[in-house]
């Protein structure tokens, strides 16, 4: 267990392999169960609830890359996905319709890092729980905003994302 979170090499997870597809296919049923349940936490008390708790799961697997691009100062050097969850968090968490409807678009990107990942971490290091959990939290927040606060982005949205991307 003290390996878990050590920066040494571990297992490496291989493509395709059984390890990979469990792990994908469990990513697809936690958004197939979010989407079940978005009506029902919509119409809850504790939606709010659910929120930091999103929100809290992006300050956990986020942290030690954040604080990374700080030590290394490569904070200028943001790549799509940070620009992704940082952009749905905020857009989530302060309930931002203008935001997340011009952030939404990047979750297709997540889906890919979760075909084709390029972390050489293995599931065995906190690395790789990271890795995919980050790209899940976009997709998760992508889900909530859509299902939850019913956010519907259109075209005109996409040319906003694709002019803010640029």
């Amino acid at each position: 267990m003290s390996d878990f979170f050590s920066i040494e090499m571990g297992q490496t997870l291989e493509w395709f392999g059984l390890q990979h597809i469990l792990l994908t296919l469990g990513f697809i049923l936690s958004i197939v169960v979010l989407s079940y349940l978005a009506p029902k936490i919509r119409d809850s008390k504790y939606e709010i609830w659910f929120r930091v708790l999103l929100v809290g799961l992006v300050i956990v697997f986020e942290w030690n890359v954040f604080e990374n691009r700080m030590l290394n100062n490569s904070i200028l050097r943001i790549p799509l996905c940070a620009v992704s969850i940082y952009g749905l968090t905020y857009a989530v968490a302060f309930k931002n319709e203008k935001v997340f409807k011009i952030i939404y678009f990047y979750i297709f990107g997540a889906f890919l890092s979760f075909l084709f990942f390029d972390t050489p971490w293995g599931l065995d290091r906190w690395g790789a729980w990271q890795f995919f959990g980050a790209h899940a939290m976009i997709v998760w927040l992508s889900v909530y905003g859509w299902r939850v606060f019913g956010y519907k982005p259109n075209i005109k949205n996409l040319y906003q994302s694709m002019v803010a991307l640029a």
